[in-house]
């Protein structure tokens, strides 16, 4: 009888032993399981560039080097460059030379893609014209923003540009560096566009135009887009314009527009000499815009001043002549 006991208990032992050993492999245990809930890596950003050429503007029959960029991402990559019908797509990251043979604004894209199925874009505008310029005095400028700025990404910015000289019709081309797609379009008069920024990065955006008589021009500013942006209010009176002229008794929309800052805002709007009724807006994300009539005579400067949620502050004002 006690020998059967003993060994029942040490059957029971090496039952016990085999179960917690299966526990202990189906657990994950030992040095070569890892520790749990240990956060996996993270791989950079996708990103892609066209780092070749640098030049804008070549005359027809120039064969340009095009070369590209890619940092972040999972490995491997695969590449994809559209040269707007000047040269068959490539897949490669290099593609080298391309004949540019039509006289036009053409877009050229690179896209990457890599194993995790993330995109990364880049393009830029190559203005192709038949030859020397004729028309010095062509030009092309950005008038909003008129320098490099920041923003909050998932934030929007209007660009607005103009030319002056050359022979009308236009072509006009905005490229945003793979923020968007690029717009082209012909008239006198470049539309101003509205873009929102959804991925981090700095965006060298870019508006071309090409006259009638292939004379180009081009300007560039610099978007860089982060997750916060501590810069002040700008503040900018689209209507009425400055030194508007009216009568006593005409009434005037004002339109404005603010960039930067961070909401919410306290906004004064303010007439003086008791022209109209001052606005305040507390906890506001837009500026008041009213329909304001102005019976007194004389020179009026109307002023608004925003007030962000860091204290930092922007003004702008606008002459209004009554007589």
């Amino acid at each position: 009888m006690r020998n059967r006991s003993f060994r029942s208990y040490l059957e029971i032992l090496l039952i016990a032993g085999v179960a917690g050993l299966i526990f202990s492999c189906s657990s994950g245990g030992g040095s070569g399981g890892g520790s749990e809930g240990e956060p996996e890596e993270t791989a950079p950003a996708l990103t892609a560039s066209i780092t070749s050429p640098a030049y804008k503007t070549v005359q027809t029959g120039t064969a340009v080097i095009f070369m590209g960029s890619v940092s972040g991402g999972v490995k491997p990559y695969t590449y994809h460059w559209d040269f707007d019908g000047a040269a068959e797509p490539s897949d490669l990251q290099n593609p080298g030379e391309v004949i540019f043979t039509e006289n036009r604004i053409h877009t050229v894209t690179f896209t990457v893609h890599d194993s995790a199925k993330n995109m990364a874009r880049d393009s830029m505008s190559i203005t192709v014209t038949a030859g020397q310029q004729d028309d010095q005095n062509f030009n092309a400028s950005i008038l909003s923003p008129s320098k490099d700025i920041s923003v909050e990404i998932g934030k929007s910015c209007d660009f607005k540009a103009a030319v002056s000289g050359g022979t009308g019709p236009f072509t006009f081309n905005w490229n945003f560096a793979g923020a968007a797609r690029p717009v082209t379009t012909e008239g006198d008069t470049p539309p101003e566009q509205t873009i929102t920024f959804n991925k981090l990065g700095t965006y060298q955006v870019t508006f071309s135009a090409l006259d009638s008589r292939d004379n180009a021009a081009d300007a560039t500013v610099n978007v860089t887009v982060a997750d916060y942006v501590d810069t002040p209010p700008v503040i900018q009176f689209i209507s009425p314009q400055n030194n508007t002229v009216i009568s006593p008794g005409d009434s005037l929309e004002f339109q404005i527009k603010m960039l930067g800052g961070n909401a919410p805002f306290t906004f004064d709007l303010t007439f003086p000499d008791g022209v109209a009724r001052n606005y305040h807006l507390e906890n506001a994300t837009e500026p008041p815009c009213p329909s304001v009539t102005f019976n007194k005579s004389g020179t009026h400067e109307v002023v608004l001043t925003a007030t962000d949620i860091d204290g930092e502050t922007g003004s702008a004002s606008v002459i209004v002549r009554v007589q």
